[in-house]
């Protein structure tokens, strides 16, 4: 089923520099052309890797990061503990620090809007770093033709027992945050503890759900739903000992998606084209 799956490598432990430290490990990860960036946060350092696997180059990271964006030639660091994003040239060097405003909700990651930078919350949110103030906040995750749309769970049955989901998207394009401007599309056809939205993959939303089992486990799968709200394809990821990087799963600007799993020998990072899995 993976047969459009462009790369799949590893990459060693050894080169992660992790030997005897079992917490650590890459936090985040982009897109690069032909290749990804791996944030080795423990270690300061983002590496960059080929289509192959091969190390190509380490760029020093000034901060303290839990996501990153690959902007040109340099990156966006998203850092929680200083609630500040800073902008990073190839050589590792801070042009410029945005901070976040106070009051913003707790941020979940860094994501390229329409071209802009942004940060996304837990209330499924941006912020555009150009204006940051919390007026400037838009609801929701743009998902075409200008619109945002927002996943957003049912009720459970029971306590702890899976639910469904629902899409909600915008009835026109959005310039901010009001509510009172999204429809129920409908329900999607999967059942999850939890489930956030990634993105747009070419006409596909892309869809990360997490499947909490017996004595705590995670079983995390990576969705393409379709405009009509059915399931395309589904891809399972390995979630070490029930928990996860910051970033999984990162969205490619030229369309498909990169994601990275836990190995005994190390990373495996797994890239396709644009339109998912065939």
């Amino acid at each position: 089923p993976l047969e459009a799956v462009a790369a799949s490598f590893v990459v060693s432990w050894d080169a992660l520099g992790r030997f005897g430290h079992t917490d650590a490990g890459p936090r985040s990860l982009a897109c690069l052309d032909g290749g990804v960036a791996l944030l080795d946060a423990g270690n300061r350092r983002v590496l960059r890797v080929d289509g192959d696997g091969a190390l190509l180059g380490e760029t020093p990271v000034p901060v303290l990061a839990d996501d990153l964006v690959a902007l040109g030639g340099g990156f966006a660091f998203l850092s929680g503990p200083s609630r500040s994003v800073a902008l990073v040239d190839a050589d590792g060097a801070t042009r410029e620090t945005i901070p976040l405003p106070a009051g913003l909700a707790p941020v979940t990651g860094l994501i390229l809007e329409e071209g802009d930078l942004a940060v996304t919350t837990v209330y499924q949110d941006s912020l555009r770093l150009r204006t940051p103030t919390l007026a400037a906040l838009r609801e929701g995750i743009p998902c075409g033709d200008g619109r945002r749309c927002q996943i957003l769970a049912d009720a459970p049955a029971a306590p702890g027992a899976l639910r469904g989901f629902r899409l909600r998207r915008a009835t026109q394009p959005l310039a901010g945050g009001d509510g009172s401007r999204f429809e129920d599309v409908g329900g999607v056809p999967f059942e999850a503890s939890a489930a956030r939205l990634v993105g747009l993959d070419g006409d596909d939303l892309l869809v990360l759900a997490d499947i909490v089992e017996g004595g705590g486990a995670v079983r995390r799968e990576l969705l393409w739903v379709t405009p009509e709200l059915e399931i395309r394809d589904r891809v399972d990821l390995v979630v070490r000992g029930g928990a996860a990087p910051v970033r999984q799963v990162a969205l490619c600007p030229g369309g498909g998606a990169a994601w990275m799993e836990e190995t005994g020998d190390g990373i495996r990072v797994s890239m396709i084209r644009g339109g998912g899995v065939r």
